[in-house]
């Protein structure tokens, strides 16, 4: 896992951290490297978390790793706001505990396969897209 860690009160947030993935960050360094290096990029601040498991420049897709500030049809995108923590106290609390990780890793993370032939050349072109959980994902009993 790699972090890009910025702070609200010095003025930045998760975006600034996008945006250093994107731009400041290059994919094929052996750290970001897909299914080489790290297995997810997480970018955050203290009030909201993003990831992504392939860095490909500007194309980079992020996508939230939130807790939601409510229950059911209330949930909505974010963390909630506490007086005595961060909004996402959860990532060191709960998901860098060790026995949450493994859970992550044997339960939860995949590599997804799609084959796709081309009618013209017969050719078949492999996809693989290396899937993390998003934190609501993590509650899912099997």
């Amino acid at each position: 896992m790699t972090f890009e860690l910025k702070c609200n009160a010095a003025g930045q947030s998760y975006q600034d951290a996008i945006y250093q993935y994107c731009t400041q960050r290059n994919p094929k360094t052996r750290l970001f490297r897909s299914k080489a290096g790290a297995l997810v990029d997480f970018a955050m601040d203290l009030e909201q978390v993003y990831m992504t498991t392939k860095l490909d420049g500007a194309s980079t897709f992020f996508l939230p790793f939130n807790m939601g500030k409510g229950e059911g049809i209330d949930t909505g995108a974010g963390n909630p706001i506490y007086e005595d923590k961060y909004s996402v106290y959860y990532m060191w609390e709960d998901i860098l505990q060790k026995d949450t990780l493994i859970e992550i890793l044997g339960k939860f993370m995949f590599i997804e396969v799609k084959e796709k032939k081309d009618p013209m050349t017969d050719k078949v072109k492999r996809s693989e897209t290396v899937i993390f959980p998003r934190y609501h994902q993590l509650d899912v009993n099997f």
